[in-house]
């Protein structure tokens, strides 16, 4: 889904003129990031895994043609800014992390 979220957001983007040079995709999955790279058709994991890696890909290659070359990569669970509110956090632990400008790692 972010994936698909991230062309909808920069075809408007690009429809204002706002010229994006780069996407990164980042998963703390390591079972996520195989299936995407790997060849098409050599996923044997059911259908919905299937289907989702095929929209994933279709994104992405929607992103290239619009000359927004992208790369997916893999972030540590520690490391995942995303995950701070699935760990518990209070409100002050949340104000103080990478929540909301990210990390080095996206650098």
């Amino acid at each position: 889904m972010g994936v698909e979220r991230t062309l909808v957001t920069i075809r408007g983007l690009q429809e204002g003129n706002i010229r994006i040079t780069e996407c990164v995709f980042l998963t703390d999955s390591q079972i996520t990031l195989d299936w995407i790279k790997a060849p098409p058709g050599k996923n044997d994991s059911g259908p919905f895994v299937v289907n989702r890696i095929t929209a994933i890909r279709s994104a992405a290659a929607e992103l290239e043609e619009r000359q927004v070359p992208t790369k997916f990569g893999h972030v540590r669970s520690e490391e995942n800014p995303a995950d701070i509110g699935t760990r518990g956090a209070d409100k002050g632990s949340i104000d103080q992390s990478d929540w909301f400008g990210g990390t080095a790692i996206y650098a």
